[in-house]
């Protein structure tokens, strides 16, 4: 999905963590030309609890963020940052970037 602007990350991203509690643990960052990235991929995908991770893609095209995560297997939630919001929200400055969250469930 892409965002576009400040309402798609509260109604999208937002909404979902706070909907969620417990269910959503981690927030990775990642961008399809990174190899670190891939790698740390490549560990989720071998993750039980990979549906608890939703996944952001920087400064990266859609349809090649898709074709790594599909190459892993990884059926998580998967938001194309194209505005960097989720990243500024986040304070990310470079990828491989991960975030976790408080188990409030």
């Amino acid at each position: 999905m892409n965002l576009a602007s400040e309402t798609d990350l509260k109604k999208h991203v937002l909404k979902k963590l706070s909907s969620k509690p417990g269910e959503v643990r981690e927030i990775k960052f990642f961008a399809s030309w990174c190899q670190e990235c891939k790698s740390h991929l490549s560990n989720l995908s071998r993750s039980r609890n990979h549906t608890s991770t939703i996944l952001v893609a920087l400064w990266d095209k859609k349809k090649n963020a898709e074709s790594v995560l599909s190459y892993f297997g990884l059926k998580s939630a998967c938001y194309i940052d194209e505005n960097q919001l989720i990243a500024k929200y986040f304070k990310v400055k470079k990828v491989p970037f991960s975030v976790n969250l408080p188990n409030k469930g």
